[in-house]
């Protein structure tokens, strides 16, 4: 049996290719800084992501890997977890479809998928091949967002 140990790179946005206008602070998410979550941070000055909106981020070129969030808080109706619609896409028009429209499929890879992120959380989900990553918040709390960043995976052979 052959093992394969594999390096992971945080790899930032370059650039946003579309936002809701009702996000605050998404500019914040092409910075690069610490991805330890800070605890002490000013939640305002983070990336404001309330219910209903979305945000398509370009990674510049495609990566094999998975998206990290950190999430430092939650605003909302009720305690818990918060939904939060993610797809990724070698395209921007493949972020924007549904499973199913204009021959859009996740065959190869999962790449349009429901995961709920808690408050104070730092979570890698997904593994594909993508360039642009679009989220929705499709819950009913505001979420307050450190980074978004693609974890790229690079083996080591």
């Amino acid at each position: 049996m052959i093992e394969t140990q594999e390096t992971v790179t945080p790899i930032y946005p370059s650039r946003i290719v579309e936002v809701s206008p009702e996000a605050k602070n998404a500019e914040r998410l092409l910075e690069i800084h610490s991805l330890v979550l800070n605890l002490l941070s000013d939640p305002l000055k983070m990336f404001v992501f309330p219910p209903r909106s979305h945000i398509v981020l370009d990674f510049g070129e495609e990566y094999a890997g998975g998206i990290r969030i950190l999430v430092k808080a939650l605003e909302g109706v009720s305690a818990g977890a918060n939904p939060l619609r993610i797809r990724f896409g070698e395209s921007v028009g493949e972020t924007m479809v549904n499973i199913g429209e204009k021959n859009a499929t996740g065959d190869h890879s999962p790449r349009d998928f429901v995961y709920a992120l808690p408050p104070l959380c730092d979570n890698t989900v997904g593994c594909s091949g993508f360039r642009f990553a679009r989220l929705d918040n499709i819950g009913e709390k505001t979420m307050y967002l450190q980074a978004i960043v693609l974890m790229a995976k690079h083996p080591n052979v």
